[in-house]
């Protein structure tokens, strides 16, 4: 339950309940425990199973059932929507000239690029390495359209993560691959639209890299 001091702040208690039969009456004692650490520690241990923890963006699990929603979510509304699988290009060749320091200090600046990017709702994630989701959700119903909306956004992205970065005090260019699929055309489940994704990535990297592509059939 929930329970309130005396300064009017929430607090989370487990209450238990106790009968006592006293004499042929019946009364009942009442424990109140304050559990405020141990729902700290819940929420910690879900939060680790759900956020990436170098990037603090939330990782495939819980990346797997946001698309879940938004599928339905298209389904429901005849919206549109957009996966785009991001790749960085010769991150290799950082950690291999860097040192593995420097190439976790790449992934949180590009997650924090992609927050900014990112529109209220829309959602950026890691899949791992050095792989980033960003979805996009309520595009126009129209596809062209919808297209249209996410190679702007792409576009913008692009030009973000070419913005020099400062990696252990030295300054440093570092370029993405982005691939483009749109949802909600058809029911179907997400690993197909991050197949779909990742095929269109592949045309970014096979481009000459720090490029966009869009996934058509």
């Amino acid at each position: 339950m929930t329970a309130r001091r005396r300064d009017g702040r929430a607090f989370p208690v487990e209450v238990v309940f106790a009968p006592l039969n006293i004499e042929g009456t019946l009364r009942f004692t009442v424990f109140l425990a304050d559990i405020t650490a141990r729902k700290q520690a819940e929420e910690f241990i879900r939060q680790q199973a759900l956020i990436d923890p170098l990037t603090g963006l939330p990782n495939r699990r819980l990346l797997d059932s946001r698309i879940e929603q938004a599928l339905a979510n298209s389904a429901r509304h005849g919206s549109l929507g957009a996966l785009m699988f991001l790749d960085l290009d010769r991150f290799k060749q950082i950690n291999d000239q860097l040192g593995h320091a420097a190439g976790d200090e790449l992934l949180k600046a590009v997650a924090d690029r992609l927050r900014q990017v990112t529109r209220e709702g829309d959602t950026a994630a890691r899949m791992g390495g050095d792989e980033f989701i960003l979805m996009l959700e309520n595009l126009s119903p129209v596809p062209e359209d919808a297209t249209r909306q996410a190679t702007e956004v792409g576009r913008k992205l692009l030009q973000a993560l070419n913005a020099p970065y400062l990696l252990g005090g030295q300054a440093c260019h570092n370029t993405p691959s982005i691939g483009i699929a749109l949802f909600g055309l058809a029911r179907e489940e997400a690993d197909k639209v991050l197949q779909r994704a990742d095929t269109a990535l592949y045309a970014a990297k096979h481009a000459g890299r720090n490029c966009l592509r869009v996934f058509e059939p």
